[in-house]
Protein backbone atom coordinates (compact mmCIF):
# COMPACT_ATOMS: atom_id res chain seq x y z
CA UNK A 1 0.00 0.00 0.00
CA UNK A 2 2.11 2.90 -1.26
CA UNK A 3 0.44 5.90 0.31
CA UNK A 4 3.20 8.06 1.67
CA UNK A 5 4.09 9.82 -1.54
CA UNK A 6 0.45 10.81 -1.89
CA UNK A 7 0.34 12.13 1.65
CA UNK A 8 3.45 14.19 1.01
CA UNK A 9 1.82 15.82 -2.00
CA UNK A 10 -1.39 16.62 -0.16
CA UNK A 11 -0.14 18.03 3.10
CA UNK A 12 1.24 21.50 3.68
CA UNK A 13 4.97 22.14 3.13
CA UNK A 14 5.71 21.25 6.74
CA UNK A 15 4.17 17.85 6.07
CA UNK A 16 6.00 16.87 2.91
CA UNK A 17 8.76 14.67 4.29
CA UNK A 18 6.63 11.64 5.07
CA UNK A 19 8.65 8.46 5.09
CA UNK A 20 7.57 5.08 3.85
CA UNK A 21 6.66 2.14 6.01
CA UNK A 22 8.28 -1.13 5.05
CA UNK A 23 8.89 -4.61 6.36
CA UNK A 24 11.56 -7.23 5.96
CA UNK A 25 11.01 -10.97 5.91
CA UNK A 26 7.98 -12.87 7.05
CA UNK A 27 7.83 -11.07 10.38
CA UNK A 28 8.32 -7.41 11.28
CA UNK A 29 11.72 -6.10 10.29
CA UNK A 30 13.18 -5.99 13.82
CA UNK A 31 12.53 -9.71 14.35
CA UNK A 32 13.96 -12.87 12.83
CA UNK A 33 12.45 -14.22 9.63
CA UNK A 34 10.52 -17.41 9.24
CA UNK A 35 12.51 -18.89 6.39
CA UNK A 36 13.87 -17.08 3.37
CA UNK A 37 10.89 -17.51 1.03
CA UNK A 38 8.74 -14.89 2.71
CA UNK A 39 7.71 -13.43 -0.63
CA UNK A 40 5.18 -16.24 -0.98
CA UNK A 41 2.12 -15.10 0.97
CA UNK A 42 -0.06 -17.60 2.78
CA UNK A 43 -3.75 -17.71 3.51
CA UNK A 44 -6.05 -19.59 5.80
CA UNK A 45 -8.45 -19.76 2.87
CA UNK A 46 -6.09 -21.62 0.57
CA UNK A 47 -2.51 -22.65 1.33
CA UNK A 48 0.28 -22.25 -1.18
CA UNK A 49 1.61 -25.38 -2.86
CA UNK A 50 5.23 -25.18 -1.71
CA UNK A 51 8.10 -27.48 -2.61
CA UNK A 52 9.13 -30.37 -0.39
CA UNK A 53 11.67 -29.80 2.37
CA UNK A 54 15.15 -29.02 1.01
CA UNK A 55 18.41 -30.73 1.82
CA UNK A 56 20.59 -29.19 4.53
CA UNK A 57 23.00 -26.48 3.36
CA UNK A 58 26.27 -27.74 1.88
CA UNK A 59 24.91 -31.03 0.54
CA UNK A 60 24.28 -32.11 -3.05
CA UNK A 61 26.43 -30.90 -5.92
CA UNK A 62 28.26 -28.18 -4.06
CA UNK A 63 25.55 -25.53 -4.49
CA UNK A 64 23.94 -24.00 -1.39
CA UNK A 65 20.63 -25.68 -0.64
CA UNK A 66 17.39 -23.77 -1.00
CA UNK A 67 16.11 -22.46 2.32
CA UNK A 68 13.07 -24.11 3.84
CA UNK A 69 9.62 -22.57 3.96
CA UNK A 70 7.13 -22.85 6.78
CA UNK A 71 4.46 -24.18 4.44
CA UNK A 72 6.66 -26.88 2.95
CA UNK A 73 7.89 -28.07 6.34
CA UNK A 74 4.39 -28.02 7.83
CA UNK A 75 3.27 -30.54 5.20
CA UNK A 76 5.73 -32.94 6.79
CA UNK A 77 4.62 -31.90 10.29
CA UNK A 78 8.00 -30.25 10.82
CA UNK A 79 9.17 -26.76 11.63
CA UNK A 80 11.44 -24.54 9.55
CA UNK A 81 14.66 -23.53 11.30
CA UNK A 82 15.15 -19.82 10.36
CA UNK A 83 18.89 -20.01 11.00
CA UNK A 84 19.87 -23.28 9.33
CA UNK A 85 17.16 -23.06 6.69
CA UNK A 86 16.11 -26.71 7.09
CA UNK A 87 13.03 -28.57 8.31
CA UNK A 88 13.38 -29.67 11.93
CA UNK A 89 11.20 -31.35 14.57
CA UNK A 90 9.30 -28.90 16.74
CA UNK A 91 10.62 -28.29 20.23
CA UNK A 92 9.10 -26.43 23.17
CA UNK A 93 9.42 -22.67 23.39
CA UNK A 94 11.87 -21.10 25.80
CA UNK A 95 9.63 -20.14 28.77
CA UNK A 96 11.63 -16.93 29.25
CA UNK A 97 11.13 -15.74 25.67
CA UNK A 98 9.20 -12.44 25.45
CA UNK A 99 7.87 -13.28 21.97
CA UNK A 100 5.49 -15.75 20.41
CA UNK A 101 5.29 -16.32 16.65
CA UNK A 102 2.32 -16.84 14.34
CA UNK A 103 2.31 -17.82 10.67
CA UNK A 104 -0.77 -18.95 8.78
CA UNK A 105 1.56 -20.98 6.55
CA UNK A 106 2.05 -23.31 9.52
CA UNK A 107 -1.50 -24.61 9.11
CA UNK A 108 -1.18 -28.39 9.25
CA UNK A 109 1.32 -28.59 12.10
CA UNK A 110 -0.13 -30.99 14.66
CA UNK A 111 1.89 -29.60 17.56
CA UNK A 112 2.91 -25.96 16.93
CA UNK A 113 4.96 -24.35 19.66
CA UNK A 114 4.71 -20.63 18.91
CA UNK A 115 8.43 -20.44 18.14
CA UNK A 116 10.02 -18.94 15.04
CA UNK A 117 10.61 -22.48 13.72
CA UNK A 118 7.19 -23.88 14.68
CA UNK A 119 4.79 -20.93 14.83
CA UNK A 120 1.13 -21.08 15.70
CA UNK A 121 -1.10 -20.96 12.61
CA UNK A 122 -3.66 -18.59 14.19
CA UNK A 123 -3.36 -15.23 15.94
CA UNK A 124 -5.76 -16.41 18.63
CA UNK A 125 -3.35 -19.19 19.60
CA UNK A 126 -0.56 -16.64 19.91
CA UNK A 127 -2.68 -14.38 22.08
CA UNK A 128 -3.69 -17.33 24.24
CA UNK A 129 -0.01 -18.06 24.87
CA UNK A 130 0.63 -14.41 25.68
CA UNK A 131 -2.23 -14.42 28.19
CA UNK A 132 -0.92 -17.58 29.89
CA UNK A 133 2.80 -16.81 29.93
CA UNK A 134 3.84 -13.78 31.95
CA UNK A 135 7.11 -13.49 30.03
CA UNK A 136 5.40 -13.02 26.65
CA UNK A 137 4.92 -9.36 25.76
CA UNK A 138 4.85 -9.55 21.96
CA UNK A 139 2.96 -11.61 19.37
CA UNK A 140 4.62 -11.52 15.94
CA UNK A 141 2.40 -12.32 12.97
CA UNK A 142 3.93 -13.27 9.62
CA UNK A 143 2.62 -12.07 6.28
CA UNK A 144 -0.51 -13.72 4.98
CA UNK A 145 -4.29 -13.56 5.23
CA UNK A 146 -5.85 -14.63 8.51
CA UNK A 147 -9.52 -15.27 7.82
CA UNK A 148 -10.42 -18.13 10.17
CA UNK A 149 -9.91 -16.34 13.46
CA UNK A 150 -12.56 -16.32 16.18
CA UNK A 151 -13.41 -12.65 16.54
CA UNK A 152 -12.89 -10.40 18.29
CA UNK A 153 -9.21 -10.92 18.89
CA UNK A 154 -8.65 -9.44 22.35
CA UNK A 155 -5.34 -7.60 22.65
CA UNK A 156 -4.77 -6.05 26.06
CA UNK A 157 -1.38 -5.20 27.50
CA UNK A 158 0.67 -6.88 24.73
CA UNK A 159 2.11 -5.99 21.33
CA UNK A 160 0.50 -7.48 18.22
CA UNK A 161 3.03 -6.94 15.42
CA UNK A 162 2.46 -7.90 11.78
CA UNK A 163 4.86 -7.85 8.83
CA UNK A 164 3.43 -4.54 7.56
CA UNK A 165 -0.01 -3.15 6.75
CA UNK A 166 0.46 -4.25 3.16
CA UNK A 167 1.56 -7.76 4.15
CA UNK A 168 -0.45 -9.07 7.09
CA UNK A 169 -4.24 -9.10 6.73
CA UNK A 170 -6.93 -9.98 9.26
CA UNK A 171 -10.13 -10.58 7.33
CA UNK A 172 -13.54 -10.51 8.97
CA UNK A 173 -15.91 -13.16 7.70
CA UNK A 174 -19.25 -13.58 9.37
CA UNK A 175 -20.30 -11.62 12.44
CA UNK A 176 -17.88 -11.23 15.38
CA UNK A 177 -19.21 -11.85 18.86
CA UNK A 178 -20.81 -8.66 20.19
CA UNK A 179 -19.71 -7.01 23.43
CA UNK A 180 -22.12 -5.83 26.13
CA UNK A 181 -22.86 -2.68 24.14
CA UNK A 182 -23.59 -4.62 20.94
CA UNK A 183 -20.35 -3.71 19.16
CA UNK A 184 -18.85 -6.36 16.88
CA UNK A 185 -15.12 -5.81 16.49
CA UNK A 186 -12.25 -7.54 14.74
CA UNK A 187 -9.82 -6.36 17.42
CA UNK A 188 -10.78 -5.40 20.99
CA UNK A 189 -7.85 -3.53 22.48
CA UNK A 190 -6.71 -1.44 25.41
CA UNK A 191 -5.73 -1.99 29.02
CA UNK A 192 -5.85 0.08 32.17
CA UNK A 193 -2.71 -1.61 33.47
CA UNK A 194 -0.22 -1.91 30.58
CA UNK A 195 0.63 -0.56 27.14
CA UNK A 196 -1.01 -2.13 24.09
CA UNK A 197 0.48 -1.92 20.59
CA UNK A 198 -1.08 -2.78 17.22
CA UNK A 199 1.41 -2.45 14.33
CA UNK A 200 1.94 -3.66 10.79
CA UNK A 201 -1.56 -5.04 10.18
CA UNK A 202 -4.48 -4.55 7.79
CA UNK A 203 -8.10 -5.23 8.69
CA UNK A 204 -10.55 -6.11 5.91
CA UNK A 205 -13.99 -7.59 5.61
CA UNK A 206 -15.28 -10.24 3.25
CA UNK A 207 -18.72 -8.63 3.23
CA UNK A 208 -19.49 -4.93 3.48
CA UNK A 209 -22.18 -3.76 5.88
CA UNK A 210 -24.92 -1.69 4.27
CA UNK A 211 -25.59 1.62 5.93
CA UNK A 212 -29.29 0.80 5.75
CA UNK A 213 -28.64 -2.03 8.17
CA UNK A 214 -29.89 -1.13 11.64
CA UNK A 215 -26.63 -2.10 13.31
CA UNK A 216 -24.14 -0.99 10.63
CA UNK A 217 -22.37 1.33 13.09
CA UNK A 218 -21.69 -1.58 15.45
CA UNK A 219 -19.31 -3.32 13.01
CA UNK A 220 -15.89 -2.08 14.08
CA UNK A 221 -12.34 -2.74 12.89
CA UNK A 222 -10.67 -1.86 16.21
CA UNK A 223 -12.60 -1.23 19.42
CA UNK A 224 -10.50 0.46 22.09
CA UNK A 225 -12.63 0.45 25.25
CA UNK A 226 -10.09 0.47 28.07
CA UNK A 227 -7.06 2.56 28.91
CA UNK A 228 -5.21 4.68 31.44
CA UNK A 229 -8.03 7.11 32.32
CA UNK A 230 -9.83 5.71 35.35
CA UNK A 231 -11.62 8.59 37.05
CA UNK A 232 -14.56 10.72 35.90
CA UNK A 233 -12.94 14.14 36.33
CA UNK A 234 -9.15 13.81 36.08
CA UNK A 235 -7.23 16.98 36.86
CA UNK A 236 -4.46 15.84 34.51
CA UNK A 237 -4.62 13.28 31.74
CA UNK A 238 -2.10 10.43 31.70
CA UNK A 239 -0.09 9.62 28.59
CA UNK A 240 -1.71 7.45 25.90
CA UNK A 241 -1.12 3.72 26.35
CA UNK A 242 -2.63 2.21 23.18
CA UNK A 243 -0.46 2.66 20.09
CA UNK A 244 -1.78 1.92 16.59
CA UNK A 245 0.89 2.32 13.91
CA UNK A 246 1.40 1.22 10.29
CA UNK A 247 -2.19 0.07 10.33
CA UNK A 248 -4.86 -0.02 7.62
CA UNK A 249 -8.63 -0.45 7.60
CA UNK A 250 -10.30 -1.10 4.28
CA UNK A 251 -13.86 -0.06 3.43
CA UNK A 252 -16.78 -2.09 4.71
CA UNK A 253 -16.85 -1.29 8.45
CA UNK A 254 -19.20 1.02 10.28
CA UNK A 255 -16.20 2.35 12.22
CA UNK A 256 -12.50 1.76 11.55
CA UNK A 257 -11.15 2.60 15.02
CA UNK A 258 -13.63 3.34 17.81
CA UNK A 259 -12.37 5.00 21.01
CA UNK A 260 -14.67 4.79 24.04
CA UNK A 261 -14.84 3.65 27.66
CA UNK A 262 -15.39 0.21 29.14
CA UNK A 263 -18.93 -1.15 28.80
CA UNK A 264 -21.28 -0.28 31.64
CA UNK A 265 -21.37 -3.96 32.57
CA UNK A 266 -17.66 -3.65 33.44
CA UNK A 267 -18.15 -0.51 35.50
CA UNK A 268 -17.18 2.06 32.88
CA UNK A 269 -14.24 3.07 35.04
CA UNK A 270 -11.56 2.79 32.36
CA UNK A 271 -11.41 4.79 29.14
CA UNK A 272 -9.22 4.39 26.09
CA UNK A 273 -6.50 6.86 25.10
CA UNK A 274 -4.93 5.76 21.78
CA UNK A 275 -2.29 7.30 19.56
CA UNK A 276 -2.94 6.48 15.88
CA UNK A 277 -0.08 7.12 13.45
CA UNK A 278 1.22 6.21 9.97
CA UNK A 279 -2.06 4.56 9.06
CA UNK A 280 -4.56 4.52 6.19
CA UNK A 281 -8.33 4.19 6.12
CA UNK A 282 -10.75 3.64 3.27
CA UNK A 283 -14.32 4.73 3.92
CA UNK A 284 -17.50 4.24 1.91
CA UNK A 285 -20.45 4.14 4.30
CA UNK A 286 -18.90 4.60 7.72
CA UNK A 287 -16.45 6.47 9.93
CA UNK A 288 -12.69 5.97 9.83
CA UNK A 289 -11.91 7.08 13.39
CA UNK A 290 -14.54 7.81 16.05
CA UNK A 291 -14.13 8.94 19.65
CA UNK A 292 -17.30 8.94 21.73
CA UNK A 293 -17.44 8.53 25.49
CA UNK A 294 -20.55 8.84 27.67
CA UNK A 295 -20.80 11.76 30.06
CA UNK A 296 -19.32 11.82 33.54
CA UNK A 297 -22.63 10.93 35.16
CA UNK A 298 -22.42 7.70 37.10
CA UNK A 299 -18.66 7.97 37.46
CA UNK A 300 -17.81 7.17 33.83
CA UNK A 301 -14.29 8.12 32.74
CA UNK A 302 -13.68 10.45 29.76
CA UNK A 303 -11.58 9.25 26.85
CA UNK A 304 -8.95 10.95 24.69
CA UNK A 305 -7.38 10.39 21.26
CA UNK A 306 -4.34 11.49 19.27
CA UNK A 307 -4.42 11.09 15.48
CA UNK A 308 -1.22 11.63 13.51
CA UNK A 309 1.66 13.55 15.03
CA UNK A 310 4.75 14.71 13.17
CA UNK A 311 5.07 14.68 9.38
CA UNK A 312 6.44 11.11 9.50
CA UNK A 313 3.29 10.01 11.37
CA UNK A 314 0.73 11.14 8.78
CA UNK A 315 -2.68 9.45 8.58
CA UNK A 316 -4.54 9.20 5.24
CA UNK A 317 -8.32 8.81 5.17
CA UNK A 318 -10.02 8.47 1.79
CA UNK A 319 -13.59 7.97 0.68
CA UNK A 320 -15.26 7.62 -2.67
CA UNK A 321 -17.71 10.51 -2.13
CA UNK A 322 -20.66 8.33 -3.00
CA UNK A 323 -24.10 10.02 -2.65
CA UNK A 324 -24.07 12.40 0.33
CA UNK A 325 -26.87 10.49 2.08
CA UNK A 326 -24.26 7.88 2.95
CA UNK A 327 -22.64 10.38 5.31
CA UNK A 328 -19.10 9.01 5.24
CA UNK A 329 -16.81 10.58 7.82
CA UNK A 330 -13.06 10.65 8.33
CA UNK A 331 -13.11 11.61 12.00
CA UNK A 332 -15.97 11.96 14.46
CA UNK A 333 -15.47 13.31 17.98
CA UNK A 334 -18.27 13.87 20.45
CA UNK A 335 -19.34 13.36 24.01
CA UNK A 336 -16.97 13.24 26.96
CA UNK A 337 -13.73 13.22 24.96
CA UNK A 338 -11.43 15.25 27.16
CA UNK A 339 -8.57 15.63 24.67
CA UNK A 340 -8.41 15.20 20.89
CA UNK A 341 -5.41 16.21 18.81
CA UNK A 342 -5.49 15.82 15.04
CA UNK A 343 -2.19 16.53 13.30
CA UNK A 344 -0.86 15.67 9.84
CA UNK A 345 -4.09 14.06 8.69
CA UNK A 346 -5.33 14.01 5.10
CA UNK A 347 -9.11 13.60 4.64
CA UNK A 348 -10.37 13.34 1.06
CA UNK A 349 -13.65 12.72 -0.78
CA UNK A 350 -15.88 12.26 2.25
CA UNK A 351 -19.15 13.73 3.39
CA UNK A 352 -17.52 15.01 6.58
CA UNK A 353 -13.76 15.46 6.85
CA UNK A 354 -14.12 15.93 10.60
CA UNK A 355 -17.40 16.02 12.51
CA UNK A 356 -17.42 17.41 16.04
CA UNK A 357 -20.70 16.71 17.80
CA UNK A 358 -22.17 17.78 21.10
CA UNK A 359 -19.46 18.03 23.74
CA UNK A 360 -21.51 18.91 26.80
CA UNK A 361 -20.29 21.80 29.01
CA UNK A 362 -17.71 24.06 27.39
CA UNK A 363 -14.32 24.87 28.82
CA UNK A 364 -13.44 21.26 29.67
CA UNK A 365 -12.52 19.46 26.47
CA UNK A 366 -9.41 20.39 24.47
CA UNK A 367 -9.78 19.61 20.76
CA UNK A 368 -7.21 20.82 18.22
CA UNK A 369 -6.39 20.40 14.51
CA UNK A 370 -3.04 21.35 12.99
CA UNK A 371 -0.96 20.70 9.87
CA UNK A 372 -3.76 18.78 8.17
CA UNK A 373 -5.48 18.80 4.77
CA UNK A 374 -9.20 18.52 3.99
CA UNK A 375 -9.82 18.19 0.28
CA UNK A 376 -12.78 17.45 -2.02
CA UNK A 377 -15.18 16.73 0.86
CA UNK A 378 -18.78 17.87 1.16
CA UNK A 379 -17.89 19.47 4.51
CA UNK A 380 -14.26 19.88 5.54
CA UNK A 381 -15.05 20.40 9.24
CA UNK A 382 -18.48 20.48 10.85
CA UNK A 383 -18.80 21.82 14.40
CA UNK A 384 -22.18 21.31 16.03
CA UNK A 385 -24.00 22.20 19.22
CA UNK A 386 -21.46 22.84 21.99
CA UNK A 387 -18.38 21.59 20.13
CA UNK A 388 -15.44 23.98 20.18
CA UNK A 389 -11.96 23.69 18.72
CA UNK A 390 -9.36 25.28 20.94
CA UNK A 391 -7.07 25.75 17.97
CA UNK A 392 -7.00 25.29 14.20
CA UNK A 393 -3.69 26.12 12.56
CA UNK A 394 -1.54 25.58 9.47
CA UNK A 395 -4.19 23.42 7.80
CA UNK A 396 -5.50 23.46 4.25
CA UNK A 397 -9.07 23.32 2.97
CA UNK A 398 -9.41 22.94 -0.80
CA UNK A 399 -12.18 21.91 -3.18
CA UNK A 400 -14.71 21.23 -0.44
CA UNK A 401 -18.30 22.27 -0.91
CA UNK A 402 -18.06 23.96 2.49
CA UNK A 403 -14.69 24.24 4.18
CA UNK A 404 -15.89 24.85 7.77
CA UNK A 405 -19.48 24.72 9.05
CA UNK A 406 -20.69 26.06 12.38
CA UNK A 407 -23.91 24.09 12.58
CA UNK A 408 -27.11 23.96 14.56
CA UNK A 409 -28.17 20.34 14.28
CA UNK A 410 -31.73 19.31 15.07
CA UNK A 411 -30.55 17.43 18.17
CA UNK A 412 -28.81 20.50 19.68
CA UNK A 413 -30.54 21.78 22.80
CA UNK A 414 -31.00 25.53 22.47
CA UNK A 415 -28.56 27.87 20.76
CA UNK A 416 -25.35 26.49 19.30
CA UNK A 417 -22.06 27.32 21.03
CA UNK A 418 -19.92 25.83 18.25
CA UNK A 419 -16.77 27.89 17.71
CA UNK A 420 -13.07 27.88 16.85
CA UNK A 421 -11.35 29.74 19.66
CA UNK A 422 -8.20 30.42 17.68
CA UNK A 423 -7.57 29.91 13.94
CA UNK A 424 -4.18 30.90 12.53
CA UNK A 425 -2.26 30.39 9.26
CA UNK A 426 -4.86 28.22 7.51
CA UNK A 427 -5.71 28.21 3.81
CA UNK A 428 -9.32 28.11 2.58
CA UNK A 429 -9.25 28.05 -1.21
CA UNK A 430 -11.36 26.79 -4.12
CA UNK A 431 -14.28 25.84 -1.86
CA UNK A 432 -17.87 26.77 -2.67
CA UNK A 433 -18.07 28.42 0.77
CA UNK A 434 -15.18 29.06 3.13
CA UNK A 435 -16.90 29.66 6.50
CA UNK A 436 -20.61 28.90 6.91
CA UNK A 437 -22.35 29.82 10.19
CA UNK A 438 -25.93 28.71 10.69
CA UNK A 439 -28.66 30.55 12.58
CA UNK A 440 -28.63 30.42 16.36
CA UNK A 441 -24.85 30.73 16.71
CA UNK A 442 -23.80 32.47 19.94
CA UNK A 443 -20.04 31.88 20.48
CA UNK A 444 -17.23 33.92 18.94
CA UNK A 445 -14.65 32.40 16.58
CA UNK A 446 -11.26 34.09 16.42
CA UNK A 447 -9.76 34.07 12.91
CA UNK A 448 -7.64 37.10 13.70
CA UNK A 449 -7.70 39.77 16.35
CA UNK A 450 -5.00 41.61 18.25
CA UNK A 451 -2.55 39.22 16.63
CA UNK A 452 -3.12 38.74 12.86
CA UNK A 453 -4.97 35.66 11.69
CA UNK A 454 -2.66 35.08 8.71
CA UNK A 455 -5.35 32.87 7.20
CA UNK A 456 -5.83 32.82 3.43
CA UNK A 457 -9.28 33.15 1.84
CA UNK A 458 -8.94 32.73 -1.90
CA UNK A 459 -10.87 31.54 -4.95
CA UNK A 460 -13.91 30.44 -2.94
CA UNK A 461 -17.29 30.59 -4.66
CA UNK A 462 -15.95 30.31 -8.20
CA UNK A 463 -18.42 27.52 -8.93
CA UNK A 464 -22.11 28.02 -8.32
CA UNK A 465 -24.07 25.52 -6.23
CA UNK A 466 -27.83 24.83 -6.37
CA UNK A 467 -28.37 25.15 -2.60
CA UNK A 468 -25.25 26.86 -1.19
CA UNK A 469 -24.13 30.48 -1.35
CA UNK A 470 -20.84 31.16 -3.13
CA UNK A 471 -18.19 33.09 -1.23
CA UNK A 472 -15.60 33.28 1.54
CA UNK A 473 -17.77 33.81 4.63
CA UNK A 474 -21.55 33.38 5.06
CA UNK A 475 -23.19 34.16 8.42
CA UNK A 476 -26.90 33.41 8.96
CA UNK A 477 -26.91 34.31 12.66
CA UNK A 478 -27.47 37.90 13.83
CA UNK A 479 -25.47 37.51 17.07
CA UNK A 480 -22.96 40.40 17.29
CA UNK A 481 -19.23 39.69 16.98
CA UNK A 482 -19.44 36.07 15.88
CA UNK A 483 -16.29 36.29 13.77
CA UNK A 484 -13.11 38.27 14.20
CA UNK A 485 -11.23 38.31 10.86
CA UNK A 486 -8.36 40.77 11.26
CA UNK A 487 -5.00 40.32 9.57
CA UNK A 488 -5.94 37.77 6.90
CA UNK A 489 -5.11 37.56 3.19
CA UNK A 490 -7.81 37.63 0.49
CA UNK A 491 -7.82 37.23 -3.27
CA UNK A 492 -9.76 40.53 -3.48
CA UNK A 493 -10.61 43.43 -1.19
CA UNK A 494 -12.95 41.98 1.48
CA UNK A 495 -16.33 43.67 1.67
CA UNK A 496 -19.31 42.82 3.86
CA UNK A 497 -22.67 42.43 2.16
CA UNK A 498 -25.68 42.68 4.48
CA UNK A 499 -29.07 41.36 3.35
CA UNK A 500 -31.87 39.04 4.39
CA UNK A 501 -30.66 36.34 2.02
CA UNK A 502 -27.21 35.63 0.60
CA UNK A 503 -26.40 37.06 -2.85
CA UNK A 504 -26.93 34.83 -5.85
CA UNK A 505 -23.52 35.86 -7.16
CA UNK A 506 -20.05 35.39 -5.68
CA UNK A 507 -19.27 37.47 -2.58
CA UNK A 508 -16.44 37.84 -0.08
CA UNK A 509 -18.41 38.21 3.18
CA UNK A 510 -22.18 38.07 3.66
CA UNK A 511 -24.19 38.41 6.89
CA UNK A 512 -27.81 38.87 7.88
CA UNK A 513 -26.58 41.48 10.39
CA UNK A 514 -23.47 43.61 9.93
CA UNK A 515 -22.60 43.36 13.62
CA UNK A 516 -22.07 39.59 13.42
CA UNK A 517 -18.78 40.10 11.54
CA UNK A 518 -16.11 41.83 13.56
CA UNK A 519 -12.93 43.50 12.37
CA UNK A 520 -11.51 42.69 8.94
CA UNK A 521 -8.71 45.23 9.35
CA UNK A 522 -5.20 44.52 8.12
CA UNK A 523 -6.35 42.66 5.05
CA UNK A 524 -3.58 41.56 2.70
CA UNK A 525 -3.39 40.18 -0.81
CA UNK A 526 -3.42 36.38 -1.06
CA UNK A 527 -0.61 34.91 -3.13
CA UNK A 528 -2.89 32.35 -4.79
CA UNK A 529 -3.81 32.19 -8.47
CA UNK A 530 -7.47 31.39 -9.07
CA UNK A 531 -6.67 30.16 -12.56
CA UNK A 532 -6.30 26.41 -12.87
Amino acid sequence: MRIHGLIALLLLPACRDVVGVGSVGAFDQDAGTLGGDSSQGSSQDAGEDQDAAPLPPGTGNGEPAARCTVSACAKQDLGCDPVQGVCVPCSDADPSSPEVFVDVAATGLTNPKGTAACPFPTIQAGLDRANRALAVKRVRVAKGTYSQEKLPLVVRGVELIGAGSGETEIRRSGSPEADAAGRKAVLAVGSSAADTTIRGLRVTTAESISRTSEDWFSYVGVLCDAGPINEPNPTKLPEPNTFITDFAVEAGFGVGVFTTSSPLSLGGRSACYPRIQRSTFQVVNGVAIAADCPGAKGGLAPCAVEIGGGSEDAVLIEGSFTPPALRSRAIEVQGNVRFARISHVVAKRLYFGALFGDAGPTGVNAWTIMDSAFEANHYGIWLDCSSQLQELRTSRFRDNEVAIVFGTGAYCKGASRAAILRARSNELAFNTVGLHAGPGMTATSDFGGADPGRNVFACNGLKSHPTLPSGDVAVYSDTPGLFSLAGNDWDRVPEVTVSADPPTTRFSLWAKAAASIGSIAGAGRANVSCTR
